[in-house]
């Protein structure tokens, strides 16, 4: 289509970026005159809170006011938007976030593959979930970095109300890092971030009394110590101590936390206490349960279609988006992020510097960039994992 790959380096700017401009595609979530739905408005509130995470200010999430600021309103207005209680037009500020919002991803320089596939995936992540809410447990998601853990507890807190998600990091990982967490993820007891561990553990115990439906998520939780994974049982005792109604607990982390799991249980020694163990369940190993073979795979064609495209710009052929998926559902490679991984590459070379996309994407190009991101003997791996379909020669 576009000739081979050559070995120079990819242009800096990166072929998404382009192919979207190009096609009008900008970084906003809605355009104007769009209407707005239901899933639109959560997504976008949803966004603006992990926005607020992921740039604190002073160690904590940015305030209200200095965001209240940059999307430009009244901080009570934005608050009272995020929280649903709004009586103007909700729909005018929510354009407004979604420009701020916008405008830091084209900053950043990253394209916003905003869905992402849900077919099989999707409904093991969330099965697992609701039986842990069911039974009033632990349930614990593993999977390899880009698997979709994190896209998928942020769904979860989409798609019902009552969900905190705390994510440890390395000054907040054991008991008291994890009543810092939490204080800082309720609203109400944010005041209390700064006082004593047995004051926060007090006003935890009170609040999720009184929230007996709340879902506490815990991302990365192979960061926690055995301190900050007792503190959490104590957290799933103190919120009924009858026992019955238990807050569910879900942990969602890397290959290394199941070891610790299954090592508690098989009775050798592990951060993981027995008892902790115990109450670990239901447990998913994305990498090696959600594998479906003749069923047509984790991902298809449609996934990768409707994670790819855009409304006006045609990126793939279509055997090119039948490949993507073959490539996405290669076991022991069947990674989505690998799979755009070489379709980025693929893109860089076939869109030149200032160019256009004159046709869409062919299969030749994305066996190229297959070679070129893992190196020909990989390629052949997984070329021969799936079948030897990958890096036959296509008419």
């Amino acid at each position: 289509m576009n000739g081979p790959i050559n070995e120079s380096t990819p242009p800096k700017d990166g072929g998404v970026e382009r192919i979207a401009q190009q096609g009008r595609v900008d970084y906003r979530m809605v355009t104007e005159g769009q209407q707005f739905t239901d899933d639109i408005r959560c997504q976008i509130i949803d966004d603006l809170k992990a926005y607020r995470e992921d740039n604190p200010h002073g160690g904590q999430p940015q305030p209200w006011s200095r965001l209240a600021e940059l999307v430009g309103v009244t901080q009570r207005t934005l608050v009272d938007v995020v929280r649903g209680k709004y009586k103007g037009d909700a729909d005018k500020v929510l354009r407004k976030i979604d420009q701020l919002l916008a405008d830091d991803r084209a900053r950043a320089g990253r394209y916003d593959f905003r869905t992402t596939a849900r077919i099989g995936i999707s409904e093991a992540i969330f099965g697992t979930i609701r039986s842990g809410i069911r039974l009033n447990t632990m349930p614990v998601i593993i999977g390899s970095p880009g698997v979709g853990k994190s896209v998928h507890a942020r769904a979860l807190a989409a798609d019902r109300g009552g969900v905190i998600i705390i994510r440890p990091d390395e000054g907040n990982r054991d008991d008291r890092g994890v009543t810092r967490l939490l204080v800082n993820a309720i609203d109400s007891l944010r005041q209390f971030y700064t006082h004593t561990h047995a004051r926060r553990v007090i006003e935890i115990e009170h609040w999720l009394r009184k929230h007996m439906g709340t879902v506490l998520v815990v991302d990365e939780a192979q960061k926690l110590t055995r301190d900050g994974l007792e503190m959490l049982r104590d957290i799933h005792d103190i919120s009924d101590p009858t026992g019955r109604r238990n807050i569910p607990i879900v942990f969602f982390g890397d290959h290394g936390f199941k070891k610790l799991l299954f090592r508690s249980r098989s009775g050798e020694k592990s951060p993981i206490s027995p008892q902790t163990a115990r109450r670990m369940r239901p447990v998913l190993d994305i990498d090696a349960d959600c594998r479906v073979g003749d069923a047509g795979g984790m991902y298809t064609v449609e996934d990768i279609v409707k994670i790819v495209r855009n409304n006006r710009v045609k990126l793939l052929t279509p055997r090119a988006a039948r490949w993507l998926r073959d490539l996405a559902n290669v076991q022991g490679y069947g990674r989505l992020g690998f799979a755009m991984g070489v379709l980025q590459l693929a893109i860089d070379f076939a869109v030149p510097p200032g160019g256009e996309l004159l046709e869409p994407i062919d299969v030749d190009v994305l066996q190229e960039a297959l070679e070129m991101t893992f190196g020909k003997s990989v390629a052949i791996e997984i070329d021969e994992q799936a079948g030897g379909g990958l890096l036959a020669k296509v008419g």
